[in-house]
Parts: C-alpha cells; sequence; structure tokens
C-alpha cells in the first residue's frame, strides 16, 4: 500500500498527474475549477516530465492572462517515487518497472494566492515541457 503513496497525493491534486516521456508532453491540456477562501494559497496543479525514471527536468509556466483577484506563482517541489513509472494516461505502468524505487523527483506546482475580495474570474496559463510540447490549462477561480 505504502507503494502508492506519491501517487495519491499528486492524483490527489490534479486528477491524474500530466506524465512526460522523452518525446515531452503527453497530456497537460484542459479547464479546471477551484473553490479558495480568501487570503488563501492553492495548488493548481503538479506537473513533472521524465524518460524511464530518468527525470529531465520540470515544465515551465507561463501565464497567458493573468488573473485580476488573485495572484499566480509556482514552486519546486522535490517527492520521492515510491513506485513504479506511470504510463501516459497516469496508471502505473507493470511491475517489472521498478527502476524509479525511492528516487527523488522535482516537481513543478502553480499556486493561485486569493486576494481579499470575494468574486470569480478565469485564467489562462501554457506549460512547456521539456522535449518542446506545451499544453494549456484555462482555470475558474470562485473566491468565497
Amino acid at each position: 500500500m505504502r507503494a502508492w503513496g506519491a501517487v495519491a497525493m499528486m492524483c490527489l491534486l490534479v486528477g491524474a498527474p500530466t506524465h512526460a516521456d522523452a518525446q515531452g508532453l503527453q497530456g497537460g491540456t484542459g479547464a479546471r475549477s477551484y473553490t479558495v477562501a480568501r487570503g488563501r494559497t492553492i495548488p493548481l496543479g503538479q506537473h513533472y516530465a521524465s524518460s524511464n525514471c530518468v527525470f529531465t527536468g520540470v515544465p515551465q509556466v507561463a501565464v497567458l492572462q493573468n488573473p485580476t483577484l488573485g495572484t499566480v506563482g509556482q514552486a519546486m517541489v522535490q517527492t520521492t517515487v515510491e513506485n513504479t513509472p506511470l504510463d501516459a494516461s497516469g496508471k502505473p505502468r507493470p511491475a517489472s518497472h521498478m527502476e524509479c524505487v525511492g528516487k527523488p523527483m522535482t516537481v513543478l506546482e502553480v499556486r493561485y494566492t486569493a486576494g481579499s475580495t470575494k468574486g470569480t474570474e478565469s485564467f489562462s496559463y501554457q506549460l512547456t515541457y521539456p522535449g518542446g510540447n506545451s499544453g494549456r490549462i484555462d482555470a475558474r477561480i470562485t473566491i468565497r
């Protein structure tokens, strides 16, 4: 059960993590909705890239449309992979692929910090992955 810990935490935040192989992006475009209390920071998603468990770097984020009621930031999060690598759909590969176990991984976390005003706003950001592929994410935030 412990082997699922790292995946469970990532999946909890973003549904299924965006996973890239040596060719780059395998997913990462879509719309997401969030609710946040005034003045609080929430994670919009965690994103990473890998090539057969040799982690080749993290994607770069560019805000395409700035939010007006809050701010978007980013942070690097280092975690340890406790399970087999994920395939393009976010599911673990067969158990014979154990080369990832216990290795550290750097993840880019995109964060939204709400201002002091209630309201709803929408904005977009783009992720550019190692390998050159990119994906756009549209976020809708409700500040309560």
